[in-house]
């Protein structure tokens, strides 16, 4: 198997999975599939995403989210195994359970579509 074919094949998975389809449906609101394709796209980036820079990241985003309903959010994405928290607790950073649906998630989700819904959603719940 060369690492042309695994490729395929993962571009395949992730072109339209089912599975992803239900999980992104259980994560319930649009602020925590907002958080699931913001871990993805800051994952390749130099900060790892701990707890404080995510909620910067959701506050740069538009995303207004206080510490509490971030941690609540988290602590739903974690049980539901979406996310992870990688590393010791007061320095670990959050990651997706499985790397393929963050393909999926660009392939399936406009990230400013998901920013706009879960920007809607705040505002919505705080007014």
């Amino acid at each position: 198997i060369t690492l042309d074919v695994i490729e395929e094949a993962a571009t395949l998975l992730a072109d339209d999975n089912e599975h992803f389809r239900s999980l992104w449906s259980y994560a319930e609101t649009d602020r925590r599939r907002f958080i699931l394709g913001l871990i993805h796209k800051e994952s390749a980036g130099p900060d790892p995403l701990r707890f404080g820079f995510l909620l910067e990241l959701l506050s740069t985003h538009g995303v207004a989210v206080d510490e509490e309903a971030l941690s609540s959010d988290l602590e739903f994405l974690r049980e539901l195994e979406l996310i992870d928290l990688v590393g010791e607790s007061g320095s670990g950073h959050y990651a997706l359970v499985i790397p393929l649906m963050g393909r999926w998630i660009d392939r399936q989700h406009d990230f400013e579509v998901l920013r706009n819904k879960a920007r809607i959603e705040t505002e919505e719940s705080h007014g």
